[in-house]
């Protein structure tokens, strides 16, 4: 099959800007105990930043802690009474494919929308050819796609999801070992395979990129009040994945709550308390902790626990990141709308919160000596930074949207 040039601006004509921005991420779509370590990149698309389809953006994933790029194209795709620019390829470039790294491993792309649902990316068509440059009529196999899966097997990246005639993975840059490449072309027009990109450039708002081991395992799915995977109880299940992580460039789905005995205490004693911070910051402003959306707790926290002075005795941010319940080190203070959240079933069977009141992360930016906690009438309201309040760790990770 012939390398299709999408960068090429003879090929493309021109092209109107289609805006990036980037979250990436960790494990988007599959749960982390079905298929072991599991990391992904999510960039969101025309979303006003400056940059463009045919930008390259860095991401970290499971396999590779030094960043792979993530590079999604738009080619304009002729048809009858005019054409449209289609999302028509994506590339994946500066990978370690070394063993213990991506060797292995499978890298899942998915696009989505404003919903929940992945788009479809492609059909696809064959038909036989019957000799005497005579075919058989066009048959469509199946599919629409919503997904392409590529597994790095030594020494190519194969195409091992469906819709493939098997030449469709172009490998790139692919020495050294630790800056390999590929780009997948969801356009093909050999004599015997037809396959069309789906998607208009602007309709797709975000790609994602699942890096996992090659062996399928059946996805894990939560609802709330279900047990978590790290000990606790959870409490928030998102309709399409939100971004999260210390630095907010990872990408989850699930909140799960540290269950009541989480500090050790015993069932039924209360939480401990700690003030918000260290006597000597509870008047003193925390720039990086003013985020209130679900999935910024943990940026919050850390930008808490990082004040000098501030440590689990002192400080409700630096007690919840010190938790490590169920092996996961990623526990946090929740955000205020994540404390929102868990507030609104503390009256439901699954009874997580004991008290009324707990802190949250989350800075009152027109106050710097109060934070937002979950005491008074409304779900979220503010007290001083010097009061002693009830903690209560939580974390974000991800899941199957299945």
């Amino acid at each position: 099959m012939p390398i299709l040039e999408f960068e090429s601006s003879a090929a493309k004509g021109p092209a109107p800007k289609k805006p990036l921005k980037l979250i990436l991420g960790a494990g988007v779509l599959v749960g982390a105990l079905a298929l072991g370590s599991t990391l992904a990149a999510s960039i969101n698309l025309n979303g006003g930043d400056n940059v463009e389809f045919g930008q390259g953006f860095v991401a970290t994933t499971a396999c590779d802690s030094d960043g792979i790029t993530v590079t999604p194209f738009s080619t304009f795709i002729n048809a009858t009474g005019g054409g449209e620019h289609r999302l028509t390829s994506i590339r994946l470039s500066g990978i370690d494919s070394s063993d213990g790294a991506c060797e292995g491993k499978t890298f899942r792309i998915r696009a989505y929308g404003e919903g929940p649902d992945p788009l479809d990316l492609f059909e696809w068509e064959e038909r036989e050819y019957l000799g005497d440059n005579q075919y058989s009529s066009w048959t469509r196999t199946e599919g629409p796609f919503d997904y392409v899966d590529i597994t790095r097997t030594a020494p190519d990246f194969l195409w091992t999801s469906g819709g493939t005639d098997d030449d469709d993975v172009i490998e790139i840059e692919n020495s050294p070992l630790t800056q390999t490449a590929f780009t997948l072309n969801l356009v093909s027009g050999e004599p015997t395979i037809r396959r069309t990109p789906l998607q208009l450039a602007e309709n797709v708002q975000k790609i994602t990129v699942e890096s996992r081991d090659a062996v399928d395992a059946a996805p894990v799915s939560y609802a709330v009040g279900d047990p978590g995977p790290s000990g606790g109880i959870i409490f928030y299940v998102a309709e399409t994945p939100f971004a999260c992580g210390p630095t907010l460039n990872e990408v989850c789905q699930y909140l799960e709550a540290a269950p009541n005995n989480w500090s050790g205490a015993g069932v039924g004693v209360e939480d401990p308390r700690r003030t918000w911070a260290a006597a000597n910051n509870q008047s003193a402003s925390v720039a990086g902790a003013v985020g209130t959306a679900i999935g910024t707790g943990f940026a919050n926290s850390i930008a808490i626990a990082e004040q000098a002075g501030n440590d689990a005795t002192n400080s409700a941010a630096a007690l919840a990141l010190g938790y490590s319940g169920g092996g996961a080190e990623d526990w946090y203070l929740p955000s205020s709308e994540e404390l929102r959240e868990l507030w609104q079933i503390r009256i439901e069977p699954h009874i997580i919160l004991e008290r009324f009141s707990f802190w949250s992360s989350t800075q009152n930016a027109g106050n710097a000596g109060q934070a937002w906690d979950s005491g008074g009438a409304d779900p979220v309201n503010y007290a001083a930074k010097s009061s002693a309040t009830p903690v209560r760790p939580i974390r974000a990770f991800s899941g199957s949207l299945t």
